[in-house]
């Protein structure tokens, strides 16, 4: 009896069934309906979606300029015009934004070398959870890079990367473990 206690009977079933269409139909068009910039970059009409991005004056909107500034897609490649919308981006808390900004300050590229504005960036990229992010904190404290050398602090953003299943962050983990260093 248990076994039938959830099943719908076809009585019921028929009742309902065109509120369930309705429903499916609202989903699906929900589904189909996106951002123009977003459409615009799929059909490939870069300069559209550039501007549609630009104008939306959101974190999303301003990481994905970000990007196709960084990629060069729809206007010539340009880290630092990339560099200004990750910025922008990031302050609004985007934390794929934070994190390529960080990446950005770590290389120098589009912006001025800085390992203490890349650890920071990181960090606050890490906070939110974004595994890569904390990948690249515990290669900065396994390397001393900007950051004293810190193995305790080295294994704890490899296991908090890994966990999410960030796979670089545990082969890294597993290497410390084998030459027991963790």
């Amino acid at each position: 009896m248990m076994k039938n206690m959830y099943r719908i009977p076809y009585s019921n079933l028929t009742a309902t069934c065109p509120f369930l269409l309705l429903l499916m139909a609202m989903l699906l068009f929900t589904g189909c309906v996106q951002n123009s910039g977003l459409v615009s970059y799929q059909q490939k009409d870069y300069a559209g979606a550039l501007r549609h991005f630009q104008s939306e004056g959101d974190s999303a909107g301003d990481f994905a300029a970000g990007v196709m500034h960084y990629k060069g897609e729809g206007v010539q490649r340009d880290p630092a015009e990339a560099a200004v919308w990750f910025q922008r981006a990031a302050n609004g808390g985007h934390a794929s934004a934070q994190f390529n900004l960080g990446l950005l300050y770590l290389n120098g590229e589009g912006v001025a070398k800085d390992l203490g504005e890349a650890f920071c960036w990181f960090s606050r990229a890490a906070a939110q959870g974004d595994a890569r992010a904390q990948y690249n904190l515990g290669l900065m404290y396994a390397r001393g890079d900007g950051v004293a050398e810190d193995m305790a602090a080295t294994l704890n953003w490899f296991r908090l990367a890994a966990e999410q299943g960030y796979v670089k962050a545990q082969i890294y983990l597993g290497g410390l473990y084998a030459a027991a260093k963790g």
